[in-house]
């Protein structure tokens, strides 16, 4: 079985199936978005949309989502969105989820594939007490507000577990680093299930009793097609990303976890030390410099973004203390800590 023939538009700018806008266009439709007018003020071409496999730039599809928000002066359209759409958005993906032996292999198998149709994203399913908890982040973007895709990505899961369980698991709790948009009691309306926001983590949090569920709809030979389909998908991918590309997006997998170093990277990508090492200075790239560049990346989106603490966010990047961390953002930027930066950030937005 062939994979997909990944084709990057614009030099290395991460990448979206353009086969999720399409799915979306009726839809945005049903709440009155000029959708030609939009793509072709966000310089996505129509075309596009119909390759079967096309992509095109996710920080385009991500302006394309907030102007469309704005245009139909619906903060909330990212929820929306999520309640019409069904596992044909993902794909072989949405199917093969649905097809799992439980919950938790479904769950797993989104983990796995997801940086095939969306890049730059990170999905992670830990346990956290007695929870289990489905994490998603969107990374690389820059400026670019993140909380519309965030929501719309959350509710839709929320949603696929739902549909998964016939909704007999009704422990789905989604949560946000951000802050609402309007009153929590329009989320919790809309969504049908609890939402709690300036969390530590976006994701779907179910408890550890329901990640065993079974589904009604396991096919063995359904689930081993669709795994290698996808799999053979995944090897063509791999081989068109750079080798620094696959380092960045382990290292994001690591956020939160434990303390992230070259021998753990390396050990992720099935490499010795002495390759990785070699492969990173082939792409005049720097291990410990691609590290800084994601910290300080998170570390700008969680100040900007959510409530969090100093000491929250210092933990949350893996930093052994506060002091630690405001030494390193110092360094990040010529001398100003995460304080001064945050308070910069509020009276530029008139708090």
């Amino acid at each position: 079985m062939r994979g997909r023939l990944y084709n990057r538009s614009d030099g290395l700018e991460p990448q979206i199936w353009s086969s999720v806008l399409r799915g979306l266009q009726f839809h945005l439709a049903e709440h009155n978005i000029d959708t030609p007018h939009l793509l072709h003020e966000c310089g996505i071409a129509i075309d596009d949309l119909d390759h079967p496999h096309g992509q095109i730039p996710l920080n385009r599809y991500l302006n394309f989502l907030n102007k469309a928000a704005k245009q139909a002066d619906d903060p909330l359209l990212g929820i929306k969105l999520s309640k019409s759409i069904g596992p044909e958005l993902l794909g072989a993906l949405g199917f093969l989820f649905l097809s799992s032996r439980t919950l938790y292999d479904g769950l797993d198998a989104i983990c796995q594939y997801q940086n095939l149709f969306q890049e730059s994203t990170r999905l992670s399913l830990n346990r956290m007490g007695g929870h289990y908890i489905l994490g998603y982040q969107v990374y690389g973007m820059g400026n670019i507000d993140t909380r519309l895709d965030v929501e719309f990505s959350i509710a839709y899961t929320a949603r696929l577990i739902r549909s998964f369980s016939n909704n007999q698991v009704k422990s789905v709790k989604m949560l946000f680093r951000h802050s609402p948009s309007v009153s929590v009691s329009h989320y919790l309306r809309l969504a049908g299930v609890p939402c709690e926001f300036n969390q530590t983590v976006n994701g779907v949090s179910i408890n550890a009793d329901d990640i065993s569920f079974k589904g009604a709809r396991f096919d063995p030979d359904l689930t081993q097609i669709l795994t290698d389909y996808l799999d053979a998908d995944l090897a063509s991918k791999n081989q068109v990303n750079s080798f620094s590309d696959q380092v960045r997006t382990a290292i994001m997998s690591e956020q939160g976890q434990e303390k992230t170093t070259a021998k753990l990277i390396a050990r992720r990508l099935g490499v010795s030390i002495p390759t990785f090492f070699r492969r990173l200075k082939l792409e005049n790239e720097s291990f410990k410099t691609m590290l800084d560049n994601v910290h300080y990346e998170l570390a700008r989106k969680y100040l900007s973004e959510t409530q969090l603490n100093i000491y929250q966010i210092s933990h949350l990047l893996g930093f052994s203390s506060t002091p630690s961390f405001t030494r390193a953002f110092k360094k990040w930027t010529n001398g100003i800590t995460p304080s001064a930066y945050l308070t910069e950030l509020k009276r530029n937005q008139g708090q």
